[in-house]
């Protein structure tokens, strides 16, 4: 059968930390017909273990340790592509590269070059927080590069897809909006791990309030301190439990410290059991400086929590619950706090399975990829 799989390598999929596009892969691969697909990836030739990993490797995907950064060296990077493409030439029939931002898309024009059959570029974020004229330049000629290297456009929203590719770009390609569904079942909301988790952390009577992401710049952590002191300050017997690492975990520790908020908030590290987690909570804050969909708030929507997030910096089309509110980040800490003690008594609604947007049911999207796949190498 191994000669008539599609094979997929995919470039910029990984990485250490176990954020939103790692989830999105880690699913996939738990549930894509194998007997039909193998995904590959290519990644950094460093040595730092990547994000489910073992797994990964269980699944029967490979992990290529093929290139230097681009970064690091302007020219070993176009070797280092070069080669790993020279040395697999006709393994694969589609390469896939996966983009936070559209500064570098070589991985795509040395797979054109050496004829893997399908290119496709999956704009995974939203509008960018780093913005210089350096990198609108190279992103301007990369979407004119990319009209002539790719097939299809794939994006995690309509807004990702326009705001990474350009409205003129999208448009003219074929292009597919790919939800990053998630195991729906897992993350429904169940009273008796609610009953137990509150009283493991000794948070019975409180309200619990939680986020989920990796410590960097576009998560906005300071902003989720400043509003959690917000509540604080009004008396309010509130704890806050951040599920995460990256880059800026120190800083944040640093300021909840000068705080004296140390007894009150948990920071749980990056964990395998967030959908467990989440029936501990009552409210989920998620104030994004920028993100592409947000898979963090349909877990948190499915599991039927109170969620807060950003006004015209989230997709819109990431609620599908009442549950869901957006507030501006120029609003203030102050306001943030005021809006989230309206709803912090209310009963959160249970979910059942059916009630779940079908979009987001990685059942069901796992096939329309299966059917892409099939169709694109056609």
């Amino acid at each position: 059968m191994e000669k008539n799989k599609i094979k997929i390598i995919e470039y910029g999929a990984l990485t250490s930390t176990k954020g939103g596009i790692e989830s999105y892969i880690i699913t996939q691969l738990r549930h894509i017909n194998k007997d039909k697909f193998q995904i590959d990836f290519l990644v950094p030739n460093e040595y730092e273990e990547l994000a489910y990993e073992h797994e990964i490797k269980a699944l029967n995907s490979k992990i290529y340790r093929g290139y230097i950064r681009w970064k690091n060296s302007f020219f070993g990077h176009y070797y280092t592509l070069y080669k790993f493409f020279r040395e697999h030439k006709g393994e694969y029939d589609i390469a896939i590269g996966n983009y936070l931002d559209l500064q570098n898309i070589n991985f795509l024009i040395m797979a054109k070059i050496y004829g893997i059959k399908v290119e496709i570029a999956h704009a995974h974020a939203g509008e960018n927080l780093r913005k210089n004229w350096k990198r609108n330049l190279l992103v301007k000629i990369n979407r004119f590069l990319l009209y002539f290297i790719v097939d299809y456009l794939y994006s995690c929203s309509q807004e990702a897809g326009k705001w990474m590719f350009g409205d003129k770009l999208w448009n003219k390609k074929k292009h597919f909006i790919i939800e990053n569904s998630i195991e729906t079942k897992s993350f429904l909301f169940d009273i008796n791990k609610r009953n137990y988790l509150r009283n493991f952390y000794n948070v019975k009577d409180a309200i619990v309030i939680g986020h989920t992401g990796r410590f960097a710049k576009e998560k906005n952590h300071d902003f989720i301190i400043d509003i959690f002191y917000e509540l604080v300050k009004k008396g309010k017997n509130v704890y806050l439990f951040l599920i995460g690492d990256g880059i800026l975990r120190s800083k944040i520790e640093k300021k909840i410290k000068e705080l004296q908020l140390n007894n009150r908030v948990f920071i749980l590290g990056e964990r395998n059991d967030v959908n467990e987690l989440l029936n501990m909570m009552d409210i989920f804050l998620f104030p994004s400086k920028t993100e592409g969909l947000g898979i963090s708030l349909i877990e948190a929507q499915i599991n039927g929590l109170y969620c807060f997030t950003s006004k015209d910096v989230v997709p819109n089309s990431v609620k599908f619950t009442d549950h869901l509110n957006f507030i501006s980040l120029n609003k203030g800490a102050i306001y943030w706090a005021n809006e989230i003690l309206k709803v912090s008594k209310k009963n959160r609604e249970i979910y059942n399975e059916k009630k779940v947007i079908s979009n987001y049911n990685i059942d069901n999207t796992i096939k329309i990829i299966e059917k892409i796949f099939s169709e694109v190498v056609k």
